[in-house]
């Protein structure tokens, strides 16, 4: 009998642009898909046809976004008598309604796998009175139906996780932005900009997303005007792709300000990876926001960013390092902000250079794979997964590279240009990360500039954050030329990596040859070169190096230490 999953959602529109990527997942895992929101009322014909185009199974349920409408009693109970009709294996909720009364009826109906994605919780820090005395107790309430709470932003997370009672509460890095359809989107500018009506001198803001209060638009065309009235808007034109409740109100204001040269408003727009190549810069205001797409996708494109300063944005912007991040509600901090990214090129160029960066952490292609193993119930593999691919995006790393990772004092000792000269011995997926700082550091990297290797090695510095760094990489070099024991190798083996080091001392103790990791006898690129490919070639199994560091744990010394000195 083949396996159903069901979407759940307030509304029909949020799964055809959000929840895609995890309906493609679900029906690749072999999940026959139902989909469960309002498709009448908040209805959009594309994206119904969209929904459909996915050999989806579509159930209109009357949901009303607000919590407290009567019409939300007849979508409970429709939704109760589908899924005891279809006998789903697994539900997925989102949007607060749909949650609310998903996780509700799923409980009720004994469903055995219940997930759901909260896109930013309504309480945040800062956030209004009452967002926490109404949304707060309700999320708290019903977590205790969930069998997987997924956060999108840290803030959210660390509440969640401390607070909530879910039996697991993951974070992912959003829903996936596609970083390469934005990277490599070229185009010619100025044609672009002609058919905008723009000119090639004119610096161009974009903002994307619903013309709503939430998203706060109405910020930077206030800013413009008050530009205008002070005689310093010049060449600024303010590009704004979507629509909303407040469409009327921006043209009526666009005209009072006498902004109908400055301000456009495009419309629903399919072509915003075009859109981000002809602009100097994107700008997202919103009060709130659980991550945000937009701004993330015009980070790929290699944007320099205003952005507000506030929940779910803060996990990828730094005021100064993506652009200027302000108060939401600040029209002076905007008026600023937009000055200083037109007149400052060398600012603009660093925040679009170091956003270009950032915006690979949250790659749909690392997004995915984290939401394959949420579906597939490997809740002790998630963190580590995440981690993984976090620390080496900010590495330089691919996601297909096989890493070795040493730790410790860049000294004569500690032997890391053994490994170094390996680099040239095989393939070139092989990369190496050194962590630590010493005398030895400039000739090291004199080293691989000598020997042209200098983009397979990564010198990290002195780093606070080890243990994630060890879950980016898939072997630990140990090439000391003598050891007392080496406590960085078995933290190492703790997450479950395999050790190639010196057979010399106490890495003896510690490093069996097959089942931990493998021994040079005379510390030779040869044998390096031989062992690290065995490794590659033939994995060992990490629960197998994760029992044997073990033995090494605090809890035992300090236990066989405290028989020592009660001696004295």
């Amino acid at each position: 009998m083949k396996k159903k999953a069901l979407m759940v959602s307030t509304i029909v529109g949020f799964l055809a642009t959000f929840e895609i990527n995890d309906i493609n997942i679900l029906q690749g895992m072999g999940y026959e898909v139902h989909c469960a929101c309002n498709c009448s009322k908040y209805a959009d014909e594309k994206r119904i046809e969209k929904l459909k185009a996915q050999n989806i199974i579509l159930h209109h349920i009357p949901f009303t976004r607000s919590p407290f409408s009567k019409e939300n009693i007849r979508a409970y109970k429709e939704l109760k008598q589908l899924m005891i009709s279809e006998q789903f294996n697994l539900v997925h909720c989102h949007t607060p309604v749909g949650g609310v009364l998903g996780r509700m009826v799923a409980h009720k109906c004994r469903v055995p796998n219940i997930l759901y994605t909260a896109h930013g919780f309504h309480f945040y820090d800062g956030a209004p009175l009452k967002n926490w005395i109404v949304f707060y107790p309700i999320e708290k309430h019903f977590s205790k139906y969930t069998d997987v709470l997924i956060t999108i932003n840290k803030e959210d997370y660390k509440r969640a996780s401390e607070k909530f009672n879910a039996k697991k509460t993951v974070y992912i890095p959003g829903v996936g932005v596609d970083t390469e359809k934005f990277a490599i989107c070229k185009i010619d500018k100025s044609v672009k900009r002609t058919e905008l009506g723009v000119t090639d001198n004119d610096f161009l803001l974009l903002s994307v997303g619903e013309l709503s209060r939430r998203k706060n638009q109405k910020i930077i065309i206030d800013a413009l005007g008050e530009m205008k009235a002070e005689g310093t808007l010049g060449n600024i034109v303010y590009l704004a792709a979507g629509r909303g409740t407040q469409e009327e109100e921006f043209k009526l204001l666009i005209k009072e300000y006498d902004l109908e040269d400055n301000v456009k408003l495009l419309g629903f727009r399919s072509d915003i990876d075009e859109l981000c190549e002809a602009v100097d810069c994107f700008v997202h205001p919103s009060i709130r926001e659980g991550l945000g797409i937009a701004p993330l996708e015009a980070m790929a494109a290699g944007l320099p960013l205003i952005s507000a300063d506030v929940n779910g944005i803060r996990d990828y912007t730094e005021d100064g390092v993506s652009g200027c991040c302000i108060n939401p509600s600040d029209v002076a901090a905007m008026v600023n902000a937009i000055k200083r990214m037109r007149d400052d090129m060398e600012f603009r160029n660093s925040c679009a250079a170091n956003n270009s960066r950032t915006a690979k952490i949250f790659d749909i292609r690392n997004t995915n794979e984290i939401m394959e193993q949420v579906f597939k119930g490997g809740w002790s593999h998630l963190e580590y997964l995440a981690i993984r691919q976090q620390k080496r995006t900010e590495l330089g790393l691919k996601a297909d590279d096989f890493v070795i990772i040493s730790v410790g004092e860049l000294n004569d000792n500690k032997n890391h240009q053994v490994i170094i000269r390996t680099l040239k011995l095989i393939p070139n997926q092989i990369k190496y990360v050194l962590v630590g700082q010493g005398c030895l550091e400039s000739k090291l990297k004199a080293l691989t500039s000598d020997l042209k290797v200098e983009n397979r090695v990564v010198f990290t510095g002195f780093r606070s954050d080890v243990k994630e760094l060890l879950y980016a990489a898939d072997c630990f070099a140990f090439p000391s030329k003598r050891e007392g024991l080496g406590l960085a190798a078995i933290e190492a083996m703790s997450v479950g990596l395999p050790i190639v080091g010196h057979n010399v001392g106490g890495i003896r103790d510690f490093v069996v040859d097959g089942e931990t990791g493998w021994l040079c006898k005379n510390n030779t690129h040869d044998e390096y070169k031989r062992l690290i490919l065995e490794v590659m070639t033939n994995p060992i199994d990490t629960k197998q190096i994760e029992l044997k560091a073990e033995g090494f744990a605090k809890s035992k010394t300090n236990t066989i230490m405290k028989e020592v000195y009660k001696f004295f």
